[in-house]
């Protein structure tokens, strides 16, 4: 039997947050913290009742879900990247986009597209499954 993912929390995504902001500055703040647990919970509950068992899936779940619900002030898709990008992590993966434009990064590019509807997570999961890697 294959084990259950383990799972961002809405805090763990607030640190992310918060982190991002830091970085690269942003209005603070939820517009809903309702919205943010929401968005948590959808790959949850896309494993428990979808039964998603697709690590990529999931994350890109979770990314999907934290853009679309929007709950921060600010730094939604910012978040969101790094949320996936830390749930894969977390579950032993590693995903490794080039980056050849340091200011418009390739996931960024993606991660916009996405909350724009020009992707779907089915075209976002067929550009990030070349990238991703069991860690080390």
């Amino acid at each position: 039997m294959e084990d259950e993912p383990i799972w961002l929390t809405s805090e763990d995504v607030a640190e992310i947050h918060d982190e991002q902001l830091e970085l690269h500055g942003g209005l603070p703040g939820y517009k809903d913290p309702g919205l943010v647990e929401s968005a948590v919970n959808n790959p949850i509950m896309s494993y428990m009742y979808g039964e998603q068992r697709d690590i990529l899936a999931l994350a890109i779940r979770l990314c999907f879900a934290i853009v679309k619900n929007h709950g921060f002030n600010d730094g939604n898709k910012r978040t969101a990247a790094f949320a996936m990008i830390e749930f894969l992590a977390i579950n032993g993966y590693d995903l490794f986009v080039p980056d050849d434009e340091p200011e418009t990064p390739l996931l960024g590019q993606w991660v916009e597209r996405l909350a724009a509807g020009a992707y779907d997570e089915y075209q976002m999961y067929d550009r990030l499954e070349h990238f991703l890697q069991l860690a080390d």
